[in-house]
């Protein structure tokens, strides 16, 4: 086995992926756009005719191929810039590209509405005259169950038209952020490190608690001079959605969130009852970080303060070699495919600068490679995260050759859900291989960071995310003084009495861009403990790898539940989520020995 202290001497930026599976140059891209923008008079020749079988059959399999074809365009602008900015000299084509897609949002206008219009028995007949109609029988029940929200074509026209423009208010609030100047600290040494908002997690997590009380003291002095831009920004973001749900008959913007993630509300419900009734569990879990950290008070900016020295200096070659390990159970063809991802066929793009990675994500691309791009610092927690990402490009890679283009993407619960089976495989691998104290702990402080992400700070935002969008509903103002007053009151009910407030919690709704991202944050809670329950019920002998690759492979053919079903998770089972509170308790019971 690798020696787990292998110096990590110097990381290297890898600057870009090769992206020569998309389009050789930029000469090529260009021919294939020409190619699109001379067919696309083709659309109109199916107006007014998708009721006919052998047309809709037409039409649905021209579209797959132009809507595939489209987002290789897409992906080859985005990951020559993924940190922003346009060092490659691109922005010339992202905007040939967006002029490109109004002109096809609005040729292509009337294709929902005409098929939301079909008659059921004359569909069904449909797929009796014409059996090729039977391979898109879920895509076309999944677009057809939203004709009750569908509107007139001409509407829905004026609305796909206005589309881009109204997009353009989700990236207000991050466009806000990037022009913040938030002055440096130093450390004891004299060193100064930057205080990025992106990356401020890394800064709560230093040894020294002046630097972290410092960073955030810095930070939000610098937001709470913009809180009644902020807040107006935010008033207006979230009103582009709770207008969209009204104007198609939604009786709630959580309702109209939820439907196209194949969820209800009962389920966002479920996550917000599970972490009220679990407070106490967090709060034992704090009292026993402030014994252990030797503090007499615990504060905001001490919730990510390390236990353990987190296992610094760990070379990118060594991360390879346990995420591989980890997924031995998952069958020796799976690890090789991920071994390859993770080096010679290059879907992995790196650094230790923050500033060359604004993000860790993961990107599918249908009929080409994954994508991954990670900040990683030689830490244990960049292990971490590359095993989660790599985790969602498995997924993609599996589900993108075993679906048509049409099913091959994912639910985003499905996709937090394989994210996070590889972390927990991840982490039990460690945990069993490594039995010395330095990497127990090292291993438990990571663990309890994504437990505190996952099961606290989202549930959180979550519930601020569902109050401002109720007062929005109800038409009454969202001020920057009803945001504070109502961040303190959700925080200080989870803080209880073990976290000493200051006068940064009130202000944490301040550029927090996820309170727009239509109730995607709970998700993160359930997806935690559905990949935790995955990889138990592996490593236990309950569940076979076939069955988790026939998991991985289903895409969108089928819907969520019926997906979760096939390997027996039942997201409206309370025990799924209280069993991830009781293994807080556990961790906390570890971290209570070591006081």
């Amino acid at each position: 086995m690798i020696d787990p202290m292998h110096t990590l001497a110097d990381i290297q930026t890898e600057g870009c992926w090769d992206l020569s599976d998309l389009f050789k140059d930029h000469r090529a891209w260009g021919a294939e756009l020409a190619w699109l923008e001379a067919d696309l008079p083709r659309c109109e020749t199916f107006r007014g005719r998708l009721t006919q079988p052998l047309a809709l059959l037409d039409y649905l399999e021209w579209d797959n191929d132009y809507t595939a074809r489209y987002l290789r365009l897409d992906r080859y602008v985005f990951f020559q810039n993924p940190a922003g900015g346009d060092p490659a000299g691109t922005s010339h084509l992202e905007a040939q590209l967006k002029a490109f897609w109004l002109r096809w949002a609005q040729a292509s206008d009337f294709v929902e509405y005409e098929i939301r219009q079909i008659n059921e028995q004359l569909l069904e007949d449909a797929y009796r005259s014409e059996p090729r109609l039977l391979g898109w029988k879920t895509y076309l029940a999944n677009l057809r169950q939203h004709s009750p929200h569908s509107l007139s074509e001409p509407e829905e026209s004026l609305l796909a038209q206005l589309s881009v423009p109204l997009d353009l208010t989700r990236r207000m609030t991050d466009l806000l952020i990037a022009e913040l100047q938030i002055p440096k600290v130093a450390t004891s040494a004299g060193v100064l490190l930057e205080v990025n908002l992106e990356r401020m997690s890394i800064l709560y997590r230093h040894p020294e608690r002046g630097v972290r009380e410092q960073a955030r003291a810095r930070a939000f002095e610098e937001l709470i001079k913009h809180r009644k831009t902020f807040a107006r920004t935010l008033h207006t973001s979230v009103s582009r959605l709770v207008t969209l749900a009204r104007v198609r008959g939604f009786h709630s913007s959580l309702a109209a969130a939820l439907e196209p993630e194949g969820m209800d509300e009962v389920t966002f419900r479920t996550v917000i009852a599970a972490f009220e009734r679990n407070h106490g569990v967090w709060q034992r879990c704090f009292e026993a970080r402030k014994a252990l950290l030797e503090l007499s008070q615990l504060r905001p900016f001490d919730l990510l303060a390390g236990i353990s020295d987190g296992l610094q200096g760990i070379a990118f070659e060594t991360a390879v070699e346990w995420i591989c390990a980890a997924l031995e159970p998952m069958g020796e063809r799976y690890v090789q495919t991920l071994r390859d991802g993770l080096t010679k066929n290059q879907w992995v793009r790196w650094s230790d600068d923050g500033r060359a990675i604004n993000a860790d994500m993961a990107y599918a691309t249908y009929g080409a490679s994954p994508r991954v791009q990670v900040f990683y610092d030689g830490s244990l927690r960049s292990v971490s995260l590359l095993a989660h990402e790599i985790g969602h490009a498995m997924h993609y890679w599996h589900f993108g050759r075993a679906q048509p283009f049409h099913y091959a993407h994912s639910s985003r619960l499905m996709a937090e859900s394989v994210a996070n089976f590889h972390q927990a495989m991840l982490r039990s691998h460690l945990l069993s291989a490594f039995t010395d104290e330095r990497m127990q702990r090292a291993v438990i402080d990571e663990e309890l960071e994504f437990y505190q992400n996952y099961y606290f700070a989202k549930p959180i935002t979550s519930k601020l995310e569902y109050l401002i969008h109720e007062r929005i509903w109800n038409d009454s103002p969202l001020t920057s003084d009803w945001l504070d007053e109502t961040t303190l009151r959700v925080y200080e009910e989870a803080y209880g009495r073990t976290i000493q407030s200051d006068d940064c919690v009130s202000a944490q709704w301040i550029g927090l861009s996820s309170l727009e991202n239509n109730f995607y944050n709970f998700q993160y809670l359930p997806g935690f403990a559905v990949g935790a329950n995955l990889a138990a019920r592996l490593l236990a002998g309950e569940l076979t790898p076939q069955t988790m690759i026939s998991l991985l492979e289903v895409g969108t053919s089928v819907s969520l539940n019926d997906g979760l079903s096939r390997v027996a998770i039942n997201l409206s089972d309370p025990q799924l989520l209280e069993s991830g509170f009781g293994a807080l308790d556990s961790l906390t019971a570890r971290l209570r020995q070591w006081s």
